[in-house]
């Protein structure tokens, strides 16, 4: 009982005044870097959080070489739109095996999600202005997309070509590829009339 009475008199004494400033003092310390801990992480947090809108508001596309039911002979390209987001075509890069490339500025077409368009490609700018290139020639097809952050470029849709003999006849896929044996060549995907 006299211990206690003791603890009681030195709590409410002067003595006890030091000790008990630095314990405010320390357990201020603690928790101002308890603060500042749980700060941080909500700063990475956030930070992640952001950079996950931000990957999920880029253009989601997917490009296949299309022809027309009507016209079957026309090449052309369908981007079509598998995100959330609208989106819209800013450029249209042809690259060729011989390093020649052709960048096409095209009139700005917005893609809603779930939707596709089609962009119209002649082929014959491969093979030269007179026909003088008569050897098959591939090339490789990208879309540069613009969406709310930033451009995307889309994955090249490979095509080759060659002059038949009042045309020019162009296949999908590689010429590598289509010249090994049993390989079947891709064929386009087929726009009925009522889809266009």
């Amino acid at each position: 009982m006299q211990s206690l009475h003791a603890a009681f008199e030195w709590l409410f004494s002067d003595r006890s005044l030091a000790p008990a400033t630095w314990g405010l003092v320390l357990v201020t310390a603690l928790l101002v870097l308890d603060g500042a801990r749980k700060s941080r992480e909500q700063k990475r947090q956030w930070d992640e959080e952001r950079k996950l809108r931000q990957e999920e508001a880029k253009p989601s596309a997917v490009v296949e070489i299309v022809v027309k039911e009507e016209s079957p002979l026309d090449m052309r390209f369908a981007v079509f739109n598998l995100g959330r987001n609208s989106f819209f075509i800013d450029r249209m890069i042809v690259r060729a095996s011989d390093g020649t490339r052709s960048e096409s500025d095209l009139t700005p077409s917005v893609v809603t999600p779930g939707t596709w368009v089609t962009i119209d490609f002649d082929p014959k700018v491969l093979l030269g202005v007179f026909g003088e290139n008569t050897q098959f020639k591939e090339a490789s097809c990208e879309f540069l997309l613009k969406g709310a952050f930033g451009t995307v470029a889309t994955e090249p849709e490979w095509f080759y070509v060659t002059y038949g003999r009042d045309r020019t006849l162009w296949y999908k896929g590689r010429l590598s590829e289509s010249r090994l044996p049993g390989v079947i060549a891709p064929q386009p995907k087929v726009i009925k009339r009522s889809e266009a």
